[in-house]
């Protein structure tokens, strides 16, 4: 089973075919057997995120991108995530 993120909706034209595209694709993925987080976008570039997957930062942590990488790597195994933004040609940080 794969964890997928799926990113609908956006500031374009097509905002609404994002939604309904979006929505399709999350179905079929579940389906598939697949953990799936639904993340929509909003017009105006605002995220919708459920809170059931915000990751919780110390804010002593979220003042230097240093110490947030190297806790953000212990908590959650940043390497992997590396690999697949890295992929996409997408820096964290």
């Amino acid at each position: 089973m794969a964890k997928i993120a799926v990113f609908f909706g956006g500031s374009s034209t097509e905002h609404s075919i994002s939604i309904l595209t979006g929505c399709f694709i999350c179905k079929t993925l579940h389906t598939m057997g697949h953990s799936v987080k639904p993340i929509l976008l909003t017009k105006d570039g605002g995220w919708v995120v459920p809170s059931e997957y915000r990751m919780s930062i110390p804010f002593e942590v979220s003042n230097s991108p240093d110490l947030f990488q190297e806790e953000f790597q212990k908590r959650y195994g940043v390497s992997r995530t590396n690999q697949i933004f890295s992929w996409m040609r997408i820096s964290l940080f």
